[in-house]
């Protein structure tokens, strides 16, 4: 019941926001829902284009999810589905057309938390809690995580990164944007154009290989410069200096 409150409490932010963000070029079209069965699914796929994605962890054996559809002309050039292919349940959401479909989906998606999780995302924000994402692929947009209970791999072109609880490695390739990261549980690998950079409670060793923006880290195992280019490198009770 708690995980399913969370869930209803995303959804109503995004809608929100979604909607006061949008209100002056896209008009609320209609909403759909989804769901299938995960028993026998080890994997979950997303592929998602234009629009705010987010996840919710359950202890449940299904993932259900609710896509807001937002439109600047009517139209029904996109695709939503959410099938199994074998062991993997595959989710496609406004990434089927080939020109700009003036559509956007707001997706608020609850899976099983230890459902190992992959997303490909075109544009928009990403926010997830109480999941086992092991890559994002993101093109534009901030990214927000609390609690991803596994290693963490995110490859992203632009936007902030917010991450609270990793229970795994986490590798972070950034083209742009502030990263701030606590809680993580292994080794830390950074890889950053420009934005300031804070990492906080790491198992293990931080490495950083940074273009641009400051650098601060706080209370790790051991850490590496790879290589700076420039902004000030502040570091606070590191183990093994």
């Amino acid at each position: 019941m708690k995980a399913y409150l969370i869930a209803a409490m995303v959804l109503s932010a995004t809608s929100v926001s979604a909607h006061a963000f949008y209100s002056s070029d896209y008009e609320f079209v209609k909403s759909e829902t989804l769901s299938l069965s995960s028993k026998d699914m080890t994997r979950f796929k997303i592929e998602a284009g234009a629009g705010g994605l987010s996840l919710v962890g359950t202890e449940s054996d299904e993932i259900t999810v609710k896509a807001d559809v937002y439109q600047s002309e009517i139209s029904s050039d996109y695709c939503l589905s959410l099938v199994e292919q074998g062991n993997t349940a595959k989710l496609q959401a406004n990434v089927c057309h080939m020109k700009n479909n003036n559509t956007l989906i707001h997706l608020t998606v609850s899976l099983p938390s230890s459902l190992m999780t992959e997303i490909k995302d075109g544009s928009g924000s990403i926010k997830a809690r109480d999941v086992s994402i092991q890559f994002i692929d993101d093109g534009s947009g901030s990214i927000e995580i609390r609690d991803n209970l596994t290693a963490l791999k995110i490859e992203d072109g632009s936007g902030t990164i917010e991450l609270l609880g990793v229970h795994g490695a986490l590798t972070i390739d950034d083209g742009s944007g502030k990263l701030r990261a606590e809680d993580i549980e292994g080794d830390v690998m950074v890889e950053d154009g420009s934005g300031n950079v804070i990492i906080e409670n790491v198992t293990g060793t931080v490495s950083v290989d940074d273009g641009s923006g400051n650098i601060t880290v706080r209370n790790a195992e051991a850490f590496e410069l790879l290589n700076d280019g420039s902004g000030k490198v502040k570091l606070y009770d590191i183990k093994n200096p």
